[in-house]
């Protein structure tokens, strides 16, 4: 995992998107996500990693780094439904999680 994050890094990347998680979460110290992601946030290098799939119970999370983003899914029993309205009026049908309706401007 370390040779593949210092490969990215080398190449230049501006992201790295990590979807590898653990069972059990380990100390920073000990775990080759969290460091190889500590050096290529040295490097401006946004990391974002799984927050893995033990879930949803207490203590499952995995890559908590605080020099990373960690990005957990989940599901939803039921959809909200909304349309976004452009500036020139036109409506969009889409889902979002909220029930607001959204308004955007269209710029010239």
């Amino acid at each position: 995992m370390l040779a593949a994050i210092d490969d990215a890094i080398g190449d230049g990347v501006d992201v790295l998107s990590i979807s590898i998680g653990t069972a059990t979460p380990y100390p920073f110290f000990n775990d080759g996500i969290a460091i190889g992601a500590l050096h290529a946030s040295k490097k401006n290098i946004v990391v974002a990693c799984s927050a893995g799939n033990s879930g949803p119970a207490p203590s499952t999370l995995s890559n908590m780094a605080p020099w990373m983003i960690t990005v957990g899914a989940s599901s939803v029993d039921r959809e909200f439904v909304s349309p976004v309205v452009l500036g020139n009026h036109f409506i969009i049908q889409g889902q979002t999680v909220t029930q607001f309706i959204w308004r955007i401007s269209c710029i010239h």
